[in-house]
Parts: C-alpha cells; structure tokens; sequence
C-alpha cells in the first residue's frame, strides 16, 4: 500500500472512532469504564497522564523516558530512559511519583539528574507484578527477562533469549512473553537458516512460569500476514479475564491489535491491518481497550471487538501506554 493511501486509513480509523463515540466516554459499571488514569509517552519521551474521559491532562515528566507503568497502589511509575556513554546505548529504569510532576530540562540521559528515582536496573519495557512487589524487564545486554524485587534488588534472568515484550499473567503466577519466530522452508541461500531472510521472520507468543520454566507456544502470525515484509509481535497485555492483547506490527509500519485466549486459541483481530494501532493495553476491568496509532488522531478506547468508544486525546502515545 501507497504511504498516503495508508495515511488515509489512518486518518479513517480516527474519524470512525470520535465520530461514533462522541465527545464523552460515559462512567459507571455499565460500560466497564475505569477513573484509573492512562499514562503516556509521546515521540519525545514526554510522559502524562491523562483521565478516560479525556480530563485532567498533565505532564509528568518533560522527555527522555518511555514505556511507563502504573504501579498497583497507583502512587508511583516505572518508566525506561536511554542513556548514552561513548558507543554503549542502554536502558535504564527509573521510578517516579504519579503525583509530583517533575520539572527539569530535557536532556538525553537522565540518571545523573534522578538519582533518588534510579532503580538500578537496566533494561527496557519494565512491568510491576499484579502484586506490586516485582518489577520485570527485557534485560538489555541477554535479551532475556528480568525480574527484581520492586526495590531493583534481586536481578534474576529467566526464559529464553530475543524476547521483545514481556506481561504478567493476572495472578503473577506467569509470564506472557512475544518474540520472533521463522517460517520454514523458506527460501536462503544453500545452507543458511531462516533466520538469514528477513521475509522469514514472523512473532509468537509464548508463555511461561514465573521463573522461566516450561515455556510454550501460544500462537505463530501466519506467513500471509504480511506479504513479503519483515513481521514481529511488539506489545502484550494479559487482561484479569485471561485474555491477551497483543501487537501484530510490520518493518514498514503496518500493524494490528489482535486478542487471544489464555490457551492461544480464540484469535479475533480487534483492529483492521494496516490500521497502525499500537501499544494496546487492556483496562483495569478488561472490558475495554485503550491504544495510540502512528498515523493520526492520538489515543483511543475501543472495545475487545473493535466496537469505538472515544478519542480520550489528540496526543500520541508512540513511546508506550499503560492504564
């Protein structure tokens, strides 16, 4: 598809949605909805908060930080920086008060400027456990999954190597982990794996106990899907009603948020490729959905269905949502 054909998707799916919903997002148990605030991160690093209903829109924190994520309690969030020394980019995670916006300038690594909110630990993509007592990370230099105790005490590595994204299951009793996978037979070179042509590459999802044991495949993005483009799972969300919530996204752009059953059966497409909806993550009732996209428009609410509810605000959230 043509760039400005895929803009004009975009630009449809956003008007789809406000134009359904509305200004407001009703309130009440009857629609599953949350007081819970989303927290974003937009193309700068910029992290804020914002209500469901589009209310209470605040910075918390000026650029340079992505992927934040509320903590159970709602006090505090974890969020990943990216800090820079000679030829070494690494991550580092960082924990802040949701209530006490912090102002500084914007500057490109942040740990020498909060060290009271440095964890320790270096990594990507952080997660606090339902309890709130572990935090779990992509572990930058293995790429495998990090746990630590809430404190960045105790780094322990589990799982596999070359995982992207990382969730808890609702108990914390699992982990919900997305990485990539290779379609064979594929064509290579004579005695070269699949992994040496990028048009073999796809995403999966697996799950695995809490410490790393007994890993198994949930679900492999078919080989049609895209055709002849580079294809990865980005994101996971595991719901309290045992669904997972899940990123299909393309090298050049494309992608798809998809829900399936604890067990990987169950598959439904919640939005249409090539749509660009990314970062999903489920509500605290699981009866929603809230997203971003790369084209226009900012974050939504739809329903696991893909039924709109609301535009909650024109900002992206390209860097990572939580709710």
């Amino acid at each position: 598809m043509r760039p400005r054909a895929l803009l004009a998707v975009a630009a449809g799916l956003a008007t789809t949605i406000v134009c359904s919903a509305g200004a407001a997002v009703e309130s009440g148990a009857a629609t599953g909805q949350s007081s819970r605030p989303l927290l974003g991160s937009d193309h700068t690093g910029t992290i804020y908060s914002v209500q469901p209903g589009g209310a209470g829109f605040t910075r918390l924190f000026p650029c340079g930080l992505g992927s934040p994520v509320l903590s159970p309690d709602r006090r505090t969030y974890l969020a990943h920086g990216i800090e820079r020394r000679a030829v070494l980019t690494y991550g580092r995670i960082f924990r802040l008060p949701v209530t006490e916006p912090v102002d500084l300038g914007c500057v490109n690594g942040h740990n020498d400027r909060l060290p009271a909110a440095d964890t320790g630990l270096k990594g990507w993509f952080p997660r606090f456990s339902p309890n709130g007592r572990r935090i779990l990370f992509i572990d930058d230099k293995s790429g495998r999954v990090a746990a630590a105790a809430a404190n960045g005490s105790g780094k322990r590595l589990i799982g596999p190597r070359d995982v992207v994204a990382a969730g808890w299951s609702p108990d914390g009793g699992k982990i919900v982990i997305a990485r990539p996978s290779f379609h064979s037979p594929c064509p290579t070179s004579q005695g070269r794996p699949p992994s040496s042509n990028k048009y073999c590459y796809t995403g999966q999802i697996q799950v695995m106990d809490a410490n790393g044991a007994n890993v198994r495949t949930l679900y492999v993005v078919p080989k049609y899907k895209p055709q002849r483009q580079l294809i990865g799972v980005r994101t996971v969300d595991w719901s309290r009603l045992g669904k997972i919530l899940f990123t299909i996204q393309s090298g050049a752009g494309a992608s798809q948020l998809a829900v399936i059953d604890a067990d990987g059966s169950g598959f439904r497409a919640v939005t249409k490729w090539p749509q660009r909806a990314i970062n999903g993550v489920w509500s605290p009732t699981g009866r929603q959905i809230a997203f971003s996209t790369r084209g226009v428009g900012g974050v939504f609410l739809i329903t696991p269905a893909g039924r709109p509810i609301s535009n909650v605000t024109k900002t992206f959230a390209t860097n990572g949502l939580d709710w």
